[in-house]
């Protein structure tokens, strides 16, 4: 057993990640369930194989981690290939970032200075100017009338879709944070959802209808809406609502640097109180995390939104990456005194007929 030590980034309060050994598909009471036939691209995880679980502080959920173990046939049903194009980076900062597997030192580039950076589409990232009407970044009431038509509109025109489907906004902040300690910058790569979420949002016997229901509902949209979709998009918008230069600002992952068997499904549980679970990838970094190519917006306004794409059902379909690594870094060029972070997250399901 292995622990390592982490902080809550604003409490302060240590917590333990003890790493344990089970056999796949297995129940441990207090750390989550695996099941070794979840799909990673058009591969399946070997079985029978091992598991890593790990329990993460409450601001990072309870997930379960899978090992290195994954069928290598993933490698080769998956569209990206590690290492495809040498791309020139102007390094910005190297940081430690938390890898499902391993703490590595990794560098960070200038998003803004990086040539080989074309659009969301081809690297699963990118950042644009977005003027809000929003004039209390930390209401979030105010943010549901006036943000969430504002995003839900922004998806429409970047992905031409039929029907969006905006999700409530996820605010972070130090005093949301000490109430619900989910809702501090998440220090872990992961990608947000797994091939699992077209299952689970089309499934009427999934629990994550309890969240999916009322948002539909109060959208005015059918409860089938979802299920009829042919194709299924979801976009997520990041906005730094705080000062330029925070302490932890958001490192996002060139999604094809980062190949399928570097993903280690895993449940997260009541996240944030919700009544529901759900898939998400880890990411494993102990023999590929130099491959990964991180950036950073340095800087950012509220004038600026950073739109990344967590899932597409036709790229899950094809095998090509639909992921997009992320994760909250200490930025060293700060300094000290920086302050806290303090940002709006919102999530735009894009549904084509």
């Amino acid at each position: 057993r292995k622990r390592l030590r982490w902080l809550h980034p604003y409490s302060g309060s240590p917590c333990s990640l003890p790493f344990i050994e089970t056999p796949s598909w297995s129940l441990t009471r207090g750390y989550g369930w695996a099941n070794s036939k979840t799909q990673i691209a058009r591969g399946n995880l070997a079985a029978p194989r091992k598991i890593a679980l790990v329990k993460f502080a409450k601001f990072a959920g309870i997930l379960v981690l899978t090992d290195r173990s994954v069928d290598r046939q993933a490698k080769a049903a998956n569209g990206c290939k590690q290492g495809d194009s040498k791309m020139s980076q102007t390094q910005y900062t190297q940081t430690q970032m938390h890898y499902a597997d391993s703490e590595v030192t990794v560098s960070v580039a200038n998003a803004r200075e990086a040539t080989e950076l074309v659009d969301w589409q081809t690297n699963g990232f990118s950042c644009m100017r977005h003027e809000s009407s929003v004039k209390d970044w930390s209401d979030e009431d105010h943010l549901k009338q006036i943000h969430v038509p504002e995003i839900a509109q922004l998806a429409k025109a970047l992905s031409g879709c039929d029907t969006v489907i905006a999700y409530p906004p996820l605010l972070r902040n130090p005093r949301i944070a000490m109430e619900i300690e989910d809702f501090a910058p998440i220090h872990f790569v992961h990608s947000d959802l797994t091939q699992d979420y077209e299952v689970m949002a089309r499934d009427p016997k999934r629990d994550y209808q309890n969240f999916l229901q009322p948002v539909l509902e109060a959208q005015g949209l059918a409860p089938d809406t979802v299920a009829k979709a042919s194709h299924m998009l979801m976009l997520q918008f990041w906005r730094n609502t705080g000062p330029i230069q925070p302490q932890t600002p958001l490192a996002i992952c060139d999604a094809h640097s980062v190949p399928a068997e570097d993903l280690a499904p895993a449940m997260v549980e009541a996240y944030g109180g919700g009544e529901f679970t759900f898939e998400t990838f880890g990411v494993l970094g102990a023999e590929n995390a130099q491959a990964h190519r991180w950036y950073t917006y340095p800087s950012m306004s509220r004038s600026e939104v950073l739109v990344f794409r967590t899932f597409d059902s036709r790229l899950a379909a094809s095998g090509d990456a639909f992921w997009t690594p992320h994760s909250a870094f200490i930025d060293n060029t700060i300094g000290t005194n920086a302050q806290a972070r303090e940002s709006v997250e919102m999530r735009a399901l894009c549904l084509f007929t």
